[in-house]
């Protein structure tokens, strides 16, 4: 890992001194920062801090059954050893990982597909992305992604509070949701509420004639969070139901320019309210000192703003709003003594105007300017005075998010500011259609021109996804520019749209999301990766429980291709990621070769830390999470009964992934002579199950499912738990299709064959033709089209092609790309009239 680097600008004195107290600069301008600021950014860099990884997806809301195509861009610096994207979704709610992935990584760019499980439960999900090198620095913060799952058929009872109705004490509304999303009247509820472990109330109630279920809550039980839980009897069967009671009083937190608030000095405080209320429009309140009126609030959003204040050491500060509401608040100290760091404007421009302010004793310091990362500008200040002003010219620093840090000469930081510097050329996407409205089935021809900001050519390269435009919110998708600037240096939810907020809303997003002084905490001793995980897997081959004494010749089966690899004499063998590299969805079969005293391959055993590496996988992404959940996704139109109203209408929204012909076998009797249970449930036969090793099942061009019990019966234990095809013969009372195995505890004394997943190649979208929507079964499919890669010509042009389908509605065209001036993003409408 190299050291922060130093960025200078190429003048002696970049900077201007002014004010009463403020005597002179001590230091040059750009003098090396003090050796704690180095190694404490360093370390945060090194273990800590994002890696720069960024996913384009082609929608972010999905169904179960469907595909997330992806094209992940890797903004680090280029590396041969950066080779593996490992993708994993996470289901929010239980905070468990239920799919994976290895995807290979070439150039900087991995080209993705996901397929999403059938029993994936309704809600939001994060699709947590790193890649190899992160394996050694597990603490590192992950990148993610957020997207929904939402559900059309097989949905459940729903208990949730009720939209649109005031939080207040007494009385709360909570609503009954019948699977079809009509709500429920007359539904008889056993219910309880718990706080933490605590029993707080229980009974009988039944739903009104609009399907809500009314509680009266006393005052003392809305002092902490509550959660409703409640049995659910229809028929046979019993649901089991379950919401958050939301605060009517919700938690207020404040956050102080420069993160600290001083005695009797002035200070804005931006200000963000907690408990998932967000009104639907701006309120009016004030802060109180010790009871009396102080300071106004400016609302800026629906549950965020700023005041300015001139704290009192020791006084005790409320909030009240002119609706009534008072709010409890979490307000950070007042010091005596202490410095705080003020900029007029935290969208810089050609120059950062810096305030400094001292409480106190002051002393010699340091500013420093830096992106998490690098350090960008640093200069030493004598500081013996209350404040002063200082001037520091931008135009040679890199633009995106950068804090300026006030340390003392030790490094040990006394306040921070955080700024944002844009960029000075943006290059454009435009895009553009031969038409704004098609018919069904129609062809669409798509043309992108990417320019400078002065309308001349920049060729570059982009993925582009046609999306039906109700499955795309741009809250959880924020561009490329906007990640590139923002949201890699200094991970949130809201710093990722700064480009596109204005002056006052920007200011506020930079005070409330940011942490003063995160990247120099000390932290614990960062945990490490088994050895060499990063860089590949590794095994051994015994014989007859022994090692060998020889190298051993083994094999790597992948499709069609076989690799031959040899072992040390201690049995032991790597295999680097770029070995493991396959088709999408391919598996990797090792299996040890025959020779001379080793000749009995049931001698064998082969064993692998594949499984070790997986475990590493799910604990590393169940432990690194970035944020807390966006608010946005309570209240977001998504969620709304009458878009999953219109989601049930689109039958087509069923995109099936077909990996094989499933069938089911009527006659119970068989099922359970033959111990076949369930439609598509194989039970092993324990000694006698065998993958083949070289047949799959090729029903859909790149999918390659095995076979199970091979004709000849010998080959590869079938994992427990794994999809595989049956093609029937010589077994005939097992139908032909995929099935689930379920097999039975590993006996045998040898186990000579492996099974790997493989590092996954690209696969290619197939934009369906007229002619093929015409076939009967066609379901059509809410992603139109992706393009995981696609290079202009030198005049900064391309040209695609897809047809529509018969879904109608509104379509989005997305764009995320690079030229040679940095990151591009552009989108275009369209609409489709379904004339069928």
């Amino acid at each position: 890992m190299k050291p922060p680097t130093i960025v200078t600008t190429g003048r002696a004195l970049p900077y201007l001194i002014t004010g009463l107290m403020l005597l002179y600069a001590c230091l040059t301008a750009n003098a090396q920062p003090p050796a704690k600021t180095v190694r404490a950014l360093e370390h945060y860099d090194r273990y800590h801090a994002p890696e720069s990884l960024y996913l384009h997806l082609d929608k972010t809301t999905y169904l179960p059954e469907e595909s997330i195509w992806f094209t992940a861009y890797s903004l680090e610096p280029a590396d041969s050893n950066r080779n593996t994207l490992f993708v994993l979704l996470q289901h929010i709610a239980t905070d468990s990982i239920l799919t994976s992935a290895r995807f290979v990584l070439e150039q900087g760019i991995a080209k993705g597909h996901l397929y999403l499980p059938s029993r994936l439960p309704e809600g939001a999900y994060r699709l947590i992305s790193y890649t190899n090198n992160q394996l050694s620095y597990p603490d590192k913060i992950l990148s993610e992604r957020w997207i929904r799952v939402l559900k059309t058929k097989g949905r459940e009872w729903q208990l949730k509070e009720r939209d649109g109705m005031p939080a207040t004490r007494g009385n709360r509304h909570f609503q009954l949701i019948q699977p079809d999303l009509s709500t429920a009247a007359g539904k008889t509820l056993h219910y309880r509420l718990m706080q933490g472990n605590r029993l707080r109330q229980q009974g009988t109630r039944k739903t009104t004639a609009t399907g809500d279920l009314i509680l009266e809550l006393p005052d003392s039980l809305l002092e902490e969070p509550l959660q409703l839980e409640a049995i659910l009897k229809t028929g046979k069967e019993t649901s089991y139901l379950s919401t958050t009671v939301n605060l009517p009083i919700p938690l207020i937190t404040c956050y102080p320019e420069s993160g600290n608030l001083l005695e009797g000095h002035d200070c804005k405080v931006a200000f963000e309210i907690g408990g998932n209320i967000s009104p639907a429009t701006p309120q009016h309140g004030e802060v109180r000192e010790n009871g009396k009126p102080v300071a106004r609030l400016h609302f800026i959003t629906g549950n965020s703003g700023s005041f300015h204040l001139a704290p009192k050491y020791g006084a005790t500060y409320t909030i009240h709003t002119d609706a009534g509401l008072d709010y409890k608040v979490q307000f950070p100290p007042v010091g005596k003594e202490g410095y705080a760091l003020h900029t007029g404007n935290s969208t810089a421009g050609d120059s950062l105007e810096l305030k400094i302010y001292a409480a106190g004793t002051a002393n010699d310091l340091y500013v420093v300017l830096h992106n998490f990362k690098d350090i960008l500008y640093s200069t030493g200040i004598r500081f013996s005075g209350r404040e002063g002003r200082m001037t520091i010219p931008l135009q040679h620093m890199a633009p995106g998010l950068v804090a300026a840090t006030l340390t003392d000469l030790q490094g040990n930081p006394l306040a921070e500011r955080c700024i944002y510097i844009p960029p000075e050329q943006q290059d454009l996407a435009i895009i553009g259609t031969d038409s704004t409205v098609y018919q069904s089935r129609s062809a669409i021809k798509i043309k992108v021109r990417l320019t400078d900001n002065l309308g001349l050519p920049a060729k570059g390269y982009f993925s582009l996804g046609v999306v039906s435009s109700p499955l795309y919110d741009s809250l959880l998708a924020p561009s490329l520019p906007d990640y590139y600037y923002a949201g890699r240096h200094f991970p949130s939810a809201v710093l990722s749209s700064l480009a596109n907020l204005d002056n006052e809303r920007r200011d506020l997003a930079l005070l409330t999301c940011f942490r003063s002084h995160s990247w120099w905490q000390d932290n614990p001793a960062a945990h490490t990766a088994p050895a060499g995980m990063a860089q590949g897997i590794s095994g051994k081959v015994l014989y007859e429980m022994r090692p060998p004494k020889v190298p051993l010749d083994y094999l790597i089966a992948a499709d069609t291709q076989v690799r031959l690899r040899r072992t040390d004499s201690s049995g032991h063998f790597f295999l680097g990621y770029a070995d493991l590299t396959g088709p999408y969805g391919s598996f990797l079969y090792l299996s040890p070769i025959q020779r001379k005293k080793y000749s009995y391959i049931h001698g064998f055993r082969l064993s692998t830390d594949a499984d070790a590496l997986e475990q590493f996988n799910h604990n590393m992404a169940a432990r690194a999470h970035t944020f807390p959940p966006l608010r946005d996704m309570q209240t977001s139109p998504l969620t709304d009964q009458g878009y999953r109203l219109y989601l049930d209408k689109m039958i087509q929204l069923q995109e099936v992934e077909i990996t094989g012909r499933r069938h089911s076998d009527p006659i119970d009797a068989l099922k359970e002579q033959y111990r076949m249970v369930g439609d598509n449930i194989f039970i092993g036969d324990c000694g006698r199950d065998y993958i083949c090793m070289f047949h799959f099942d090729e029903s859909r061009e790149g999918l390659n499912i095995p076979w199970i019990n091979c004709a000849h019966g010998t080959g590869l234990r079938p994992v427990d738990g794994e999809y595989y095809f049956y093609p029937g013969p010589p077994l005939p009372y097992r139908k032909a299709g995929l099935v689930k195995y379920i097999g039975c505890p590993d006996t045998t004394r040898g186990k000579f064959l492996a099974l790997l997943r493989a590092t996954w190649q690209d696969r290619a979208f197939y934009s369906a033709t007229p002619e093929m929507q015409a076939v009967p079964g066609y379901i059509p499919v809410t992603t139109l089209l992706w393009e995981h890669l696609v290079m202009t010509d030198d005049r900064g042009e391309a040209e695609i092609r897809c047809f529509a389908n018969d879904i109608s509605g509104r379509f989005l065209i997305h764009l995320q790309g690079f030229t040679s001036h940095g990151p591009v993003s552009g989108q275009q409408y369209f609409y489709v009239n379904n004339a069928r």
